[in-house]
């Protein structure tokens, strides 16, 4: 049996702390933000998408909606693993 907050908060750490080295290489270096995203998506040309500013408060919101849905991700994740190990 999962414990579903504690799960829910361990997932957004590890969410979040993803989102801001996301956000902190897109700052640094979009160019290998945009390889790496390219490499994820085969078939699609990224270079046909401008490529916007990104800033510190893009970030951060950024980071707080991933932490957020990140929770209630591993929350609804546990909950359910208990529900089929009944």
């Amino acid at each position: 049996m999962l414990k579903e907050v504690p799960f829910a908060n361990a997932l957004a750490v590890v969410v979040g702390v993803l989102a801001l080295a996301c956000g902190g290489l897109a700052i640094v270096a979009p160019g290998v933000l945009r390889g790496l995203g390219q490499s994820w998506f085969h078939a699609y040309d990224l270079s046909a998408i401008p490529a916007a500013p990104v800033s510190g408060g893009g970030v951060l919101v950024g980071l707080i909606a991933a932490v957020g849905l990140g929770w209630i991700f591993g929350y609804a994740l546990a909950w359910t693993y208990n529900q089929f190990s009944k």
